[in-house]
């Protein structure tokens, strides 16, 4: 394998951690600054901006959409995991 090959692979494989902790990395923090804002006043957004469910008067909706958004902070971590690992180990 001559040393443009080995390089081009190198530069792929960092691309690909770049982009996966970006994507992954950027939902994970934006769905946690949501849940921690919800925390803190009660309020939880959904579906779009304007959109909410208030703690107080719908608290089965409140804490579904918690435990889904936490869910979904769970799976971009480990598929974020994954792709570093298959990346570093390959």
């Amino acid at each position: 394998m001559s040393k443009n090959v080995r390089f081009a692979k190198v530069e792929i494989a960092m691309l690909r951690i770049v982009i996966a902790t970006l994507v992954c990395w950027g939902l994970v923090l934006f769905l946690g600054y949501v849940v921690a804002a919800g925390f803190r006043t009660g309020k939880i957004s959904h579906s779009d901006s304007s959109s909410f469910v208030s703690r107080a008067k719908n608290p089965l909706a409140f804490w579904s959409l918690v435990v889904l958004f936490l869910s979904f902070m769970a799976v971009f971590l480990s598929v974020w995991a994954h792709l570093i690992a298959g990346t570093v180990g390959a």
